[in-house]
């Protein structure tokens, strides 16, 4: 025969379990159930676009935190400037939810300059990162570098099969002029590397602070003396140029920690390392191992002002010139010439302090300082010397509007080191 629990103490039981589950809600978070959604300031991007970024579903208890993830997934999607979600409740626990989006501009010219001691180079193209309103990005550039011509074009559809999961393909044909200096910082050779490559990549989000994928990429480089330039043509004719190559390059990636992004402004802290390398086995004229770790932080200070450090830290043992690892430029140390250092170990740091005197919802002024600092060598054992620093000001021109317009003024001084191109101008912002 079944007991059943009757009486008072039947009742007081019931009482203690329903304090318990009420509790177990108060620790999960204040639960909810999402009966409507609106979705307001749409203009060119589909509907289903934001709704694929729920983190909960429609008519299903949720808890308070999947609303304020949601938010956060939105807010970094490249085609919203603001993400606001205010939750309406109906008739406790069933809420209605009002999501309000402020849309950029994403079919845009794409520029990006750079005018150094060294270095003349003009990006123009189109860049669309919202096509069809489908939240795909597809591109096409045209490089001039200094006499030599580029191009490339790229497709990333950063919800495959409806996952959180992105594809990534890249096609390019590159023409590079590489100065070789020596420790002294005088010209000891170069040449014109021409690099045509194939890339793609795929990359899963595990969690909001968990990334990880895989990448596959070919390619084919050449060097030759084309458009170097007499004083670096002389010097480089008493050496060999380094041999053509093919490599097959396959690599995985993992990213730990998220920035979130709000307009000009950002928060958060994220570690990315990528192993890639190429193996004779498979193909390659080569074969050597390569990491590469970058830490990145920003923080919102008073003001809307910003705080943003990047720390990269690389190692390879390739042995062909051109994929040895090179330092320094507009955005690696500023106040050195472009690849100013080289060799298999590297490490270089960025600081930066921006402040905005003029806000607005077409134009933001920052003005900042930075601190930049780099060390290279062939060995770890010698890195402990610093080859580099500098120091400096800078302004940055953005528009809130337009996703990515970014224009850089920046003046350094070298603290260390022989810094030579303290002028720096240039579009877009490498962090």
């Amino acid at each position: 025969m079944r007991r059943t629990v009757q009486g008072p103490w039947g009742i007081g039981i019931a009482v203690v379990l329903l304090s318990w589950l009420v509790a177990s809600t108060a620790i999960a978070g204040e639960v909810l159930v999402v009966e409507e959604v609106e979705i307001e300031g749409l203009e060119r991007t589909k509907r289903y676009v934001v709704e694929r970024e729920y983190a909960f579903d429609v008519g299903q208890p949720a808890r308070m935190e999947d609303v304020e993830k949601t938010e956060r997934r939105l807010g970094n999607l490249p085609m919203f400037n603001r993400v606001n979600i205010e939750v309406e409740f109906i008739d406790e626990p069933l809420a209605r939810l009002r999501i309000e989006v402020d849309e950029q501009w994403t079919l845009v010219p794409t520029g990006n300059f750079r005018i150094t001691d060294d270095v003349r180079l003009f990006r123009v193209g189109a860049r669309d990162v919202n096509l069809l309103g489908r939240s795909l990005e597809t591109g096409v550039v045209y490089e001039w570098r200094s006499g030599v011509h580029s191009g490339e074009g790229w497709f990333r559809y950063p919800r495959l099969f409806g996952r959180r999961l992105e594809l990534g393909v890249e096609g390019a044909y590159r023409n590079r002029v590489f100065t070789l200096y020596d420790d002294e910082g005088q010209v000891e050779g170069g040449f014109l590397l021409r690099n045509i490559a194939v890339e793609v990549e795929l990359q899963q989000e595990f969690r909001p602070w968990l990334y990880g994928g895989g990448r596959l990429e070919v390619t084919d480089d050449a060097a030759g003396l084309r458009s170097v330039g007499e004083a670096i043509e002389e010097v480089q004719r008493q050496e060999d140029l380094p041999a053509p190559t093919t490599l097959i390059r396959p690599g995985v990636l993992v990213q730990l920690g998220r920035i979130d992004d709000e307009g000009f402004l950002a928060d958060g802290i994220s570690w990315e390392t990528v192993v890639d390398g190429a193996s004779r086995h498979l193909g390659s004229t080569e074969s050597f191992l390569e990491v590469n770790s970058q830490l990145n932080f920003a923080r919102t200070l008073p003001l809307r002002s910003l705080f943003i450090s990047r720390l990269s830290v690389g190692a390879t043992g390739a042995e062909t010139e051109y994929y040895r690892l090179f330092v320094g430029g507009l955005d690696e140390v500023r106040g050195f010439r472009d690849m100013r250092f080289r060799g298999n170990r590297r490490i270089f740091a960025n600081l930066e302090y921006r402040i905005p005197s003029v806000v607005t919802d077409w134009v933001v002024l920052q003005h900042l300082l930075f601190v930049d600092a780099a060390s290279v060598a062939d060995e770890w054992a010698d890195m402990r010397r610093i080859d580099a620093v500098s120091t400096g000001v800078g302004l940055r021109i953005k528009s809130p509007k337009i996703h990515s317009l970014v224009i850089r003024i920046d003046v350094a001084r070298s603290l260390h080191g022989d810094g030579r191109s303290p002028w720096s101008f240039g579009g877009n912002q490498f962090f």
